[in-house]
């Protein structure tokens, strides 16, 4: 197929193909090589990717972390643990896990895939010490622990990402429907006499009430957090820390065992105590940066469309552009500088829905009918332009035309999908 026919493909599929084609090797190239830890259900998740691309559903993610615990003497000289503050400094751990989440976030938002967090830090083995020892029910508070997991989100929406905060112990009674913390570890533990719940054991080992938590977690959170629509495409985050393997099995073998379709993802390293000296944090390219590295651009600063398509004429040889166009399912080859202008003007039509190219852009008028100011200003051809019209995707001042004689007038705003805007002077 030579590089003509490979334009009249693009026409004939608006890139839907082409899309997933290329969102499935982001997944293969930059997502999945850069997990902490290894994935649970790797399939699973590009479908749940691909679907909530082509369904524009926004995916729910719930993570449950470890809040850091230090420990005093309470005032029968019984060890009690009370939530540390976390640091919001830049060089701090929770800042830098922060970043790289909402980095994971904006990568998939840049494949126009929406996704939301449900964040907490777990709060129930420091109330259980209420349980433990009632007379040091004053030193046990955690409000410490609900402030922390604001900080977290803040700290996340901050940086580009979306998430809600959410209290452990509340949505596990409401969802265990049961009265109280007491009831809920009644539930969770049918063969508890009364037992002391808090440091048991010595070592690395869990104890009962974690063990137990690993379990109910999967199974009770999503009822209070999300629609059983929305559980099919749930995907787990595991924000535990590096250095705690065996806690990272448990929370992997109760996705497994509870969850067999949802993915388990550690898109982000956590190093270990959150105040120490942080460890690089992975961050994610975003789909124009992929684009750049199939395409060989390195370092690429410029600010606009021209800077961009110079760049790709100037460096980026025929072979990449072939291979390039290739891997995405366009066949063909270039050859002489006919096809490469052609295999270019493809090239800039991929990189055109992604990068900040969508500035308005202005048309005088000069009676110019608007199908054939849309393929002058988007560089489609007017066979596109009329099945975009068809479908509704053309709108001027708001309002959707289908007409394919409209003679835009100077004042008129013409919006092209959702990426570019043409203001007619």
């Amino acid at each position: 197929m030579d590089i003509e026919a490979m334009q009249e493909t693009i026409e004939k599929d608006p890139m839907e193909s082409v899309e997933e084609l290329l969102l499935a090797r982001w997944i293969d190239q930059e997502l999945i090589p850069k997990m902490v830890k290894e994935p649970t259900n790797e399939n699973r998740l590009q479908d749940i990717l691909l679907s909530a691309r082509e369904k524009q559903t926004a995916i729910p993610i719930v993570s449950v972390g470890c809040q850091p615990i230090a420990e005093v003497a309470g005032n029968n000289e019984q060890i009690i643990g009370i939530a540390s503050e976390l640091s919001t400094k830049d060089t701090a751990r929770p800042t830098k896990w922060a970043k790289g989440i909402a980095s994971f976030q904006k990568a998939l938002s840049s494949f126009s895939i929406h996704s939301h967090i449900f964040l907490s830090l777990s709060d129930i083995e420091l109330l259980a010490q209420t349980i433990d020892n009632p007379e040091e029910k004053d030193m046990v508070d955690s409000t410490r622990i609900q402030e922390n997991i604001e900080t977290l989100t803040q700290l996340i929406q901050k940086n580009g990402g979306n998430a809600s905060s959410f209290s452990h112990s509340e949505c596990l009674i409401h969802s265990a429907e049961v009265k109280d913390l007491n009831s809920l570890i009644q539930k969770l533990l049918p063969n508890w006499k009364g037992e002391k719940l808090t440091h048991t054991l010595e070592g690395d080992g869990t104890e009962d009430l974690p063990n137990a938590l690993y379990d109910a977690d999967p199974v009770l959170l999503p009822r209070i957090l999300i629609s059983k629509e929305e559980q099919s495409a749930l995907i787990w985050l595991d924000m535990m820390s590096d250095l705690a393997t065996q806690d990272h099995l448990q929370l992997r073998n109760s996705i497994i065992r509870n969850l067999p379709h949802t993915p388990l993802v550690s898109p982000v390293s956590n190093g270990g105590k959150w105040d120490a000296a942080p460890d690089p944090v992975t961050r994610f390219r975003d789909r124009f940066e992929f684009i750049n590295l199939l395409l060989d651009i390195d370092n690429f600063n410029g600010k606009d469309r021209t800077d961009w398509l110079e760049r790709v004429q100037n460096t980026v040889t025929d072979t990449t552009i072939t291979h390039f166009l290739n891997s995405l399912g366009i066949e063909g080859n270039v050859f002489d500088m006919d096809s490469r202008i052609r295999a270019i003007r493809l090239t800039e039509f991929l990189g055109d829905s992604t990068f900040s190219l969508n500035k308005t852009k202005e048309f005088e008028a000069d009676g110019t009918r608007l199908k054939n100011i849309i393929a002058n200003i988007t560089g489609v051809s007017a066979k596109q332009v009329f099945i975009q019209l068809n479908e509704g995707s053309i709108k001027v001042n708001g309002e959707k035309v289908s007409d394919i004689n409209f003679v835009p007038q100077p004042g008129d705003m013409i919006n092209v999908g959702k990426k570019t805007v043409i203001q007619v002077t």
